[in-house]
């Protein structure tokens, strides 16, 4: 599953949730852009298996890879959702401190239909 999930983009932070040896949901920090302009942003990947959302999975990995960013220099993580997914950004907005910052239109198609996406956006304070 690592090399799937971060054969191409390493994960500058990463986390599974296990459950009688099988993986039930991942999170992980991959880096924005190559380029130095950018080290200091990463987008944010959440995953939880269908038959264990809504257990409180998905709010530990979101929040053990959050309390993550700082110690990482992180500044702005962001994620993108999509738009028909309303209670995705519902989640992200209550309980982990998203806002939206933005709407691509139509940048994901799937058998002929485009989908909106939703850029969502999280400063962090900086460490003191």
């Amino acid at each position: 599953m690592q090399e799937f999930l971060f054969e191409s983009r390493p994960a500058l932070a990463s986390f599974v949730c296990v459950d009688k040896g099988s993986l039930v949901g991942w999170t992980a920090f991959t880096p924005f852009r190559v380029k130095e302009d950018a080290e200091h942003t990463a987008e944010m990947s959440l995953y939880v298996h269908g038959s264990f959302r809504r257990k409180g999975v998905g709010m530990a990995l979101a929040h053990t890879l959050l309390n993550r960013a700082s110690l990482l220099d992180l500044h702005c993580i962001f994620a993108i959702v999509f738009k028909e997914m309303p209670e995705v950004v519902s989640f992200a907005e209550r309980n982990c401190g998203f806002s939206v910052a933005g709407c691509l239109p139509e940048v994901f198609s799937d058998n002929g239909k485009y989908y909106d996406v939703l850029v969502l956006e999280r400063l962090i304070a900086p460490r003191m």
